[in-house]
């Protein structure tokens, strides 16, 4: 906890506070607008390496489904 001398040194912590929060809420902004970016479908490589990530993990479950059947 800070102790405060004056009025001043309140108003000039808030400030900053006020800041610090405007600086947090552009950084989630910018963090939200990048998810959404990578997960636009209008993309062709976006969606190949979709579509790869699904084949690879559909093989690996193939894979797994055959290897245990045949003990």
């Amino acid at each position: 906890m800070h102790n405060y001398q004056s009025f001043k040194d309140i108003e000039v912590a808030l400030k900053e506070l006020k800041l610090k929060q405007q600086i947090d809420i552009e950084e989630l902004k910018n963090t939200g607008y990048s998810i959404k970016e990578k997960l636009t479908f209008n993309d062709p490589l976006n969606l190949k390496s979709i579509a790869l990530k699904l084949l690879k993990n559909f093989s690996v479950l193939v894979f797994l489904k055959k290897f245990f059947k045949k003990k």
